[in-house]
């Protein structure tokens, strides 16, 4: 009885775990897919915007053009990458390009302001996370120059992000 009872208890433990496995690789195959998701919702959106604003400089300032593709490719470049993981630094090389374009959109009436903690710059970060707020900023907020939106990304003490701007939403449709 006591071999038999060892036995079941043994069996039961490894069963247990591997059930515990198992659900921490489907949390992470959710987390993976739903990133994929948010990637591939971002690109064609932002990719009409951008070459419509393209389009608008070609002609008239061929060097904000070239720098607007230069931009531009090193943006879809990271996007394309399958890295489930970066620095810091990566990211907000990234989101710097990404405001370039922004900047040639939006002119003087946007702008990033960056505080980050340089013992902050090799931690690790999801691809895209900054980005994405960024961009939700400039979605939801009226850009002009009477209203300039003004975008703070910095470190805090707890070693967190944030990502912060004054609020002016735009009239929703």
């Amino acid at each position: 009885i006591i071999v038999v009872l060892v036995t079941h208890n043994i069996y039961s433990n490894y069963k247990r775990e591997q059930t515990i496995i198992a659900n921490q690789r489907l949390m992470e195959e959710n987390i993976r897919i739903r990133f994929e998701a948010l990637k591939n919702q971002l690109d064609p959106h932002f990719l009409f915007n951008s070459l419509n604003t393209l389009s608008g400089l070609i002609g008239i300032d061929d060097e904000k053009a070239h720098d607007y593709v230069d931009n531009l490719s090193s943006v879809f470049r990271y996007t394309l990458q399958n890295k489930n993981i970066r620095t810091l630094t990566e990211e907000v090389e990234f989101v710097e390009s990404y405001v370039t374009l922004l900047k040639i959109r939006y002119g003087d009436n946007l702008t990033v302001d960056y505080n980050l903690d340089e013992r902050y710059r090799d931690h690790l970060i999801m691809p895209v996370s900054i980005q994405l707020l960024v961009e939700n900023a400039v979605k939801h907020n009226v850009i002009s120059n009477k209203s300039p939106l003004v975008i703070n990304i910095a470190t805090t003490q707890q070693g967190s992000i944030m990502v912060s701007n004054k609020v002016n939403p735009r009239a929703e449709k």
